[in-house]
């Protein structure tokens, strides 16, 4: 009867041990995970801006903008269409929000005397948004 209580201890102990080492691994695993994820510094770009642009809607919307940038002496990097905004980067690395939900002209000449006021008061903007009720500005 000692022999089989022995036996038992150790098949119990074995058991423990390997729930144990499982516990262990699948916890080193999710760390490692959490830190690859929290650190990484990868940049993931996503299909759909691409998708966006080709649109028919989406293309003339940038052109409008494209053609009022040229008007009003703005210097425009890059536009960009996706989904109900439109994303305009300026010099200096200034970005503009606008929706296309909203009254683009409306907008655009919110955009013009935002920029003259900032010009006259000497401050440089990081990000306008007008996609919103009230216009946002950081800097």
């Amino acid at each position: 009867m000692h022999i089989e209580s022995k036996r038992k201890i150790k098949a119990k102990l074995k058991i423990l041990f390997f729930l144990f080492a499982l516990f262990l691994t699948a916890f080193l695993a999710c760390v490692l995970v959490f830190l690859l994820c929290n650190y990484s510094h990868s940049v993931i770009i996503s299909p759909m801006r691409t998708v966006a642009v080709r649109g028919s809607t989406n293309g003339v919307l940038v052109a409008k903008v494209k053609a009022w940038c040229q008007q009003a002496h703005v210097s425009c990097v890059s536009i960009v269409s996706e989904n109900d905004a439109i994303f305009i980067k300026l010099d200096h690395d200034q970005s503009v929000f606008l929706s296309t939900k909203k009254d683009l002209q409306q907008q655009l000449a919110s955009l013009q005397v935002a920029l003259s006021e900032f010009t006259i008061k000497g401050r440089q903007f990081k990000t306008l948004d007008f996609r919103f009720l009230q216009s946002i500005a950081t800097f």
